[in-house]
């Protein structure tokens, strides 16, 4: 006998439950949106709100959308590995070429219309439907240069994600730096809630059914004081959060039913 025989042949973790995936899932939204929304929350203490009670607020206006994100990325990690390395890479590339032209794009399309439209009633409605043309055509255009460099090896697609990640990062910055400081704060959140969501689902691999069971009522219960502290008198925290916090003002209001 070998000592190749006597070592434990490798198995592997059980899948989780629904439960269990559920009660994960939550744990990562309540721990995602109490990350991303600290740094907010201190914007709210000018209008007389103390920074415990906007944090929990503020977490509770991101938890909704933490966690609905937070069930879906299982699912798109298992199907973008289902390709190859290759095609992932490559599907990647298409992404981060997407957000790199959408980022510019919209950049021209609103700059052009506030210089040339005074009507901002007129102006906002042409610039919802121009962005949208602009997201689909950025997407056919980022497809097709995907696909072209594909073809051209697997270094180049290697490079191609590369490039094109630094890029998206590059737009990015130059839109939070030529935006003004509203928009500048919102990129901000978004880009903290993007990180949280992101660092919540990868932790939460294989995580152990406990942590779904214990973590996911706990979750619940932050998330219901949070909402109940949305109630609050006249609404002045909500409307607090839509003044200085726009970015989780909606969800706010979606809360308390407005």
């Amino acid at each position: 006998m070998t000592p190749a025989d006597n070592e434990a042949p490798e198995t592997e973790s059980a899948p989780l439950s629904v439960v269990a995936q559920i009660g994960v899932a939550l744990g990562g939204a309540a721990l995602s949106s109490l990350a991303c929304t600290g740094h907010a929350a201190v914007r709210l203490t000018p209008a007389g709100v103390s920074w415990p009670v906007a944090w929990l607020a503020l977490a509770a206006a991101a938890f909704l959308p933490a966690f609905v994100l937070l069930l879906a990325l299982p699912r798109a990690t298992s199907m973008l590995l289902a390709f190859e390395p290759k095609a992932a890479r490559t599907l990647w590339t298409a992404v981060f070429l997407w957000v790199t032209f959408m980022g510019l794009a919209v950049f021209v399309v609103g700059k052009f219309l506030r210089q040339s439209t005074h009507h901002h009633a007129l102006a906002g409605a042409t610039f919802a439907v121009l962005a949208v043309v602009v997201a689909v055509g950025a997407g056919f255009l980022s497809a097709r240069l995907a696909w072209l460099i594909a073809r051209l090896g697997e270094q180049v697609v290697r490079i191609g994600v590369i490039v094109g990640a630094v890029a998206a990062v590059a737009v990015l910055a130059f839109l939070a730096r030529a935006v003004g400081d509203a928009a500048r704060l919102t990129l901000i959140d978004a880009g903290a809630f993007v990180v949280g969501v992101g660092l919540a689902a990868r932790a939460s691999r294989g995580s152990d059914p406990k942590v779904g069971y214990i973590g996911g009522p706990i979750a619940l219960g932050l998330f219901i004081a949070g909402a109940w502290l949305l109630r609050s008198p006249g609404d002045v925290l909500v409307s607090a959060v839509d003044a200085f916090v726009p970015l989780y003002g909606k969800p706010a209001l979606f809360l308390i039913g407005r």
